[in-house]
């Protein structure tokens, strides 16, 4: 059985509504209209400036060919280097943080070697045992 949807068969509310949806349709096509004409406005003036870019560079690349080719390395040099200050920079922080790191683990375990010279609590022990580890996974 196929399902016929027409106006016999709508309810009043059912018409009602249908007739409403279909003014506010009316009402938004032409801003619909003027906003795809603005899309394709834009459209066609993105072709046309990438196109024009291409064309230039191109016609650059041309005029510079050479000079472009011998130029090349040292700017491929120069992003190298800045990558590698970049990494310098970040293993220096992990070093430094690191040293950081061990000095307050070294200071911990003498802190607590002078404490368990006169008392052997047990606790005190494992924690001097947990600041040797500390030290340790510091120095490797």
């Amino acid at each position: 059985m196929i399902n016929n949807l027409s106006e016999d068969n709508l309810l009043p509310e059912q018409r009602q509504e249908v007739e409403c949806e279909l003014d506010v349709l009316n009402q938004t096509a032409p801003q619909i209209n003027v906003l795809e004409n603005e899309l394709l406005i834009a459209r066609l003036n993105y072709q046309e400036t990438l196109t024009d870019n291409a064309n230039k560079l191109k016609a650059l690349s041309n005029r510079l060919g050479k000079c472009v080719q011998r130029a090349r390395p040292y700017y491929e040099l120069c992003a190298a280097q800045t990558e590698k200050l970049a990494q310098i920079q970040r293993a220096t922080k992990r070093y430094t943080n690191a040293v950081a790191a061990l000095h307050s683990a070294r200071e911990e375990l003498a802190n607590l070697e002078s404490t368990i010279g006169v008392c052997q609590d047990t606790d005190l022990l494992e924690e001097m045992n947990q600041a040797i580890l500390r030290v340790c996974s510091q120095l490797i």
